[in-house]
């Protein structure tokens, strides 16, 4: 069986793909076209239907045929032929021909004679213009009253305006300023300025200003016998019409006088230094060298609840056996240092000072666990021989150090014969079934007669593990490889190994200095962490690739 390669495909008509990778094929199979891409954009590469169409040519007159492709997003994928003048044809990168008007033709006369200004113009010889270069005038009639846009763009107040729509003024009708710089030579409609006509050709001179007469100053001014608007003076209105009285000032009462002033009408004496409040001042014994007059009665003070000291210091002592005394005169806390006398005397009547021996001999004994006994008057010493009492030391309460309260085994795992006691001994065996329920580790060589279950993690380290069975069965769905790879250093991928007369290898590899795979065969050496693909062989691969629809 041979390979069979299927593309991305498409059975809707007029479907193009959104999308490939760069050099990447898929077929729309009813417009019998294939695409392609370049990584950014996708193209057709066969199968393309153009249709022509007209076009007036602005740029040179005449009319233009523009050949377009269907289905495409190419621009330039285009066949142009350009009415007039010379023909240049040309090929775009893409394969696209153009034919176009170079701008070298000429021709003697016009073939339809042209009407400008009025004046026939055939091309055969030059015209004059009515209006233009020649007496006369040029009709103006046209669409200026109604156009809806300016052939060349203006400004207005420093915004473009080209007719199309609305402008917004700065200072007019939106937030923001004209430039207002200039001048006129005169005014359009004279002023009067003190009577003198002022239109701003010549300077002027105003009667009873700079110049002999007098100003009309007729009005209410000089002769008004009350404010057109009342004001308050001292909280009290006041429109002309009568005198008032201000409270505090001419009348009972007061004046709100909140606020500050420079400095005090009459300077105080502060500390003994004059301030008057028109610069700060220095206290001495306060900012200054100096002394503050504290005369008062805080030196001789008497009673407690404004002196801070005694008057007088008072000796605090401590007598006895253990004496001391202290300065105390209320202004700090005080501590008295101690001394306690060479010898105390006490009452020592008996024989208790001199007394050699007991007059009667006591036996001090020992019971519980350890009993023993001695006598002892008082003469010397004395050592007292102790007997541990039967069944009275309790292992792991009355001793330290190891010991085993009981041996017990676990089922299925270990096996223990023989009883707690005295002298007993344990026998330490496997049962005939032996199940593990946590890790085991085996430092030397395992040997397994019969099967072997295992329920939970089974980790192999060594160089090589070797699988001597008919079949190989693995539950999980992926097959993980190299998973120490993380520098990605080494070739990774599955191999076999075959003979056909020699000793050779063949599988699937992933190269590491290139990340792609190698379908191999034919390889002499047994594939190791770099495989040399250039002395193998290529696999024959027998499948059906298919990339799909779209």
């Amino acid at each position: 069986m041979s390979s069979i390669i299927k593309l991305k495909r498409s059975l809707t008509p007029g479907s193009a793909p959104s999308s490939l990778e760069a050099g990447e094929l898929a077929i729309n199979l009813p417009d019998k076209k294939i695409y392609s891409s370049n990584g950014s954009s996708v193209f057709s590469v066969s199968g393309d239907t153009y249709n022509a169409v007209t076009q007036a040519n602005v740029a040179v007159g005449g009319a233009d045929i523009v050949l377009t492709v269907d289905n495409d997003s190419l621009s330039n994928d285009a066949i142009t032929m350009v009415g007039s003048g010379g023909v240049v044809v040309g090929r775009a990168a893409n394969g696209a021909i153009t034919v176009t008007d170079d701008g070298t033709g000429t021709a003697a006369t016009l073939t339809n004679a042209r009407t400008i200004g009025g004046v026939s113009f055939d091309g055969s010889t030059n015209i004059n213009l009515p209006g233009v270069n020649a007496a006369g005038n040029q009709d103006t009639s046209g669409n200026a009253a109604t156009a809806s846009q300016l052939n060349n763009a203006i400004t207005i107040g420093g915004v473009s305006f080209d007719g199309s729509a609305a402008i917004n003024l700065s200072g007019v009708n939106q937030t923001g300023n004209q430039d207002t710089t200039g001048s006129a030579a005169t005014l359009t409609t004279s002023r009067n300025i003190g009577g003198v006509a002022f239109d701003g050709s010549a300077n002027i001179d105003l009667p009873g200003v700079n110049a002999a007469g007098n100003q009309d100053t007729s009005g209410n001014a000089a002769t008004a016998a009350a404010l057109e608007t009342a004001r308050t003076l001292g909280g009290v209105s006041f429109d002309g019409t009568a005198n008032i009285n201000l409270p505090g000032v001419n009348a009972e009462g007061n004046q709100n006088t909140t606020g500050s002033a420079a400095t005090l009408t009459t300077a105080r004496t502060l500390g003994g230094v004059s301030f008057d409040g028109s610069a700060n001042i220095n206290l001495p014994g306060v900012n200054a060298a100096g002394n503050q007059d504290t005369s008062g009665t805080a030196a001789n003070a008497t009673l407690a609840a404004d002196a801070t000291k005694l008057a007088t210091t008072r000796a605090i002592a401590v007598a006895g056996a253990v004496s001391g005394t202290a300065n105390f005169d209320g202004s700090a806390g005080i501590s008295i240092t101690t001394t306690i006398a060479d010898s105390i005397t006490a009452n020592t009547s008996g024989n208790a000072a001199t007394a050699t021996a007991l007059e009667t001999a006591r036996t001090i004994a020992l019971s519980g666990d350890q009993v023993g006994s001695a006598s002892f008057d008082g003469t010397g010493n004395i050592s007292i021989a102790t007997q541990t009492q039967a069944n009275s030391v309790d292992l792991g309460t009355h001793t330290t150090g190891n010991y085993a309260a009981s041996v017990t085994g676990t089922s299925n795992e270990i096996e223990i014969t023989g009883a707690a006691g005295e002298g007993t001994n344990f026998q330490v065996g496997l049962p005939n079934d032996v199940t593990i329920g946590n890790d085991l580790t085996v430092t030397a060589d395992l040997q397994v007669g019969g099967g072997l279950t295992v329920d939970g993690n089974l980790e192999v380290n060594g160089t090589l593990t070797y699988i001597d069975s008919t079949t190989v069965t693995i539950g999980d769905n992926m097959l993980k490889l190299a998973n120490t790879n993380i520098a990605d250093t080494v070739d990774t991928g599955f191999y076999v190994q075959y003979n056909d007369g020699a000793k050779k290898f063949a599988g699937l590899v992933r190269d590491a200095s290139d990340g792609s795979f190698h379908l191999f065969d034919e390889l002499a050496s047994e594939p190791d962490q770099q495989i040399n693909f250039g002395a193998s062989g290529q696999a024959v691969l027998n499948a059906i690739i298919d990339g799909g629809t779209y």
